[in-house]
């Protein structure tokens, strides 16, 4: 009931704004996009999208695709920079766009940034996304890079959603399609953290690879 009370007020909301409930939606339909608190006219060292107050991890915990334990925010991150993804591996778009453009931009950054840079992909469909499926997806992208794509799952979908929308991606529930499986609505920003712990950036879909590369390299000096 709660998640169900939250998810209408969300599609209000969205009407409201003149924003469509999309699955794996282009950038102008995605509603996770209306959560973004761009700085405005404050000098940003950033190429991506930088937000005013910097996100920090939300209380979750998660299942590795090893089928270890994650805890957040007490585990923290895996690497100094840690980019973080929520996606599916049905998702006939825009998220296994946003991981090609990812790791194109980590693998064109110099080996020191390489080194310092994980990729965490938190599913936000438990339900088909099992460990082996996730794993697979994941491999898909990260086989020539210093560190494997880390991937997370929590059958519970509530606690999914509310460890996405504390970092600014609204999740819409499912629509049925004609072929009898469904799509999963989500924003697909990428979230950019840095050594201290806090995500000053996203990437939305669309962002130049070039533009990620350079963000990483900022992250990386701890700026």
């Amino acid at each position: 009931m709660r998640r169900s009370l939250r998810a209408l007020l969300g599609l209000v909301l969205l009407a409201a704004g003149g924003l469509g409930a999309a699955a794996c939606a282009a950038p102008a339909e995605d509603p996770g996009y209306a959560t973004v608190h761009s700085i405005g006219a404050k000098a940003s060292p950033f190429r991506g999208t930088p937000i005013d107050q910097p996100y920090r991890l939300p209380k979750a915990t998660w299942t590795d695709t090893s089928g270890a334990k994650v805890s957040w925010p007490a585990g923290g991150l895996p690497k100094p920079v840690t980019v973080v993804f929520f996606a599916y591996t049905h998702c006939p778009d825009v998220c296994p766009t946003q991981l090609a453009d990812l790791t194109q931009a980590i693998r064109a950054s110099d080996p020191q940034v390489q080194e310092q840079t994980a990729v965490v992909v938190a599913t936000v469909d438990p339900k088909r996304d099992d460990a082996q499926t996730l794993r697979t997806f994941l491999d898909g992208f990260d086989k020539t890079l210093p560190n494997p794509y880390v991937g997370l799952r929590n059958d519970d979908l509530e606690d999914v959603e509310e460890a996405a929308e504390s970092l600014g991606i609204a999740l819409t529930g499912k629509e049925s399609d004609k072929g009898g499986g469904y799509e999963v609505g989500h924003g697909a920003q990428l979230i950019g953290f840095g050594p201290d712990g806090t995500a000053p950036v996203i990437w939305l879909p669309g962002t130049p690879v070039g533009d990620i590369r350079a963000d990483l390299a900022t992250l990386a000096q701890g700026r």
